[in-house]
């Protein structure tokens, strides 16, 4: 069984907010929404997971990233 990893999550967090910036958010929430229905629940939990990890470093601000 394949388990996801925290740092796996963290590190996809932190790419989405360098690459997307203020958008990171809204792309995330909509890479989960497009993976709700998938077939795979790995690749749909770690979609949630990161929007998580995203909205948590969103909150925090740029200065803390």
């Amino acid at each position: 069984m394949l388990t996801i990893d925290s740092n796996d999550i963290a590190c996809a967090a932190r790419r989405m907010m360098i690459c997307y910036g203020a958008h990171a958010v809204d792309i995330a929430r909509e890479r989960a929404m497009e993976t709700g229905h998938a077939a795979d629940i790995r690749q749909r939990d770690m979609a949630f997971l990161v929007l998580s990890e995203v909205e948590k470093l969103a909150r925090k601000g740029p200065h803390t990233q």
